[in-house]
């Protein structure tokens, strides 16, 4: 009853997700996040996505990985807006022709009272691998006692072409918590 009963956030989280990776493997996402709602079900905590901190949508394609300096970012939760500032992340990709990279920034609201979920997202233009301009990104928020989580998704390009295989692309959970 346990398991059954923990599929069901867990499904929703996964479909939220799934929505903004189209086609990128989750490797081990869907396990994780049963075992995470199981376990919160068990202690008899309220549902939320808090253990996804800093979680790569795949661990063989990890922001890490691409990002190997770090980089700065501001995430400020407001009433209306969430305003997010990203700099310095001059990704490295394994691939020498990519030239350039798109940054999507997505966050995805849960009511897990009603398993219901809400999202935006917003994307970059197209920019070079090494550039000093803080990129701003403004999405919507949820409501009070929403649980969020926001995601980085990097996609390299050739050019003006965005790349689509996987080596090309790396999306990571850089911030949970809940509106107040």
């Amino acid at each position: 009853m346990l398991l059954t009963n923990a599929n069901i956030p867990a499904r929703l989280v996964k479909n939220a997700i799934d929505t903004y990776r189209s086609g990128f493997p989750s490797g081990q996402l869907w396990q994780l996040l049963v075992s995470m709602f199981k376990m919160q079900l068990k202690m008899k905590i309220p549902l939320n996505v808090d253990r996804l901190m800093l979680k790569d949508i795949n661990k063989e394609y990890t922001l890490s990985t691409l990002v190997k300096q770090g980089f700065k970012k501001e995430i400020t939760v407001g009433l209306r807006t969430i305003n997010i500032d990203i700099e310095k992340l001059n990704p490295q990709f394994r691939r020498k022709a990519i030239d350039g990279y798109l940054i999507e920034v997505v966050v995805v609201f849960f009511d897990f009272d009603r398993m219901e979920t809400t999202s935006d997202s917003s994307t970059s233009p197209i920019l070079p691998l090494s550039h000093d301009q803080v990129m701003i990104f403004k999405l919507k928020t949820g409501r009070p006692g929403d649980h969020y989580l926001i995601c980085l998704k990097l996609t390299g390009c050739v050019g003006q072409e965005v790349q689509s295989d996987n080596s090309a692309r790396c999306m990571q959970i850089i911030q949970t918590g809940m509106i107040v």
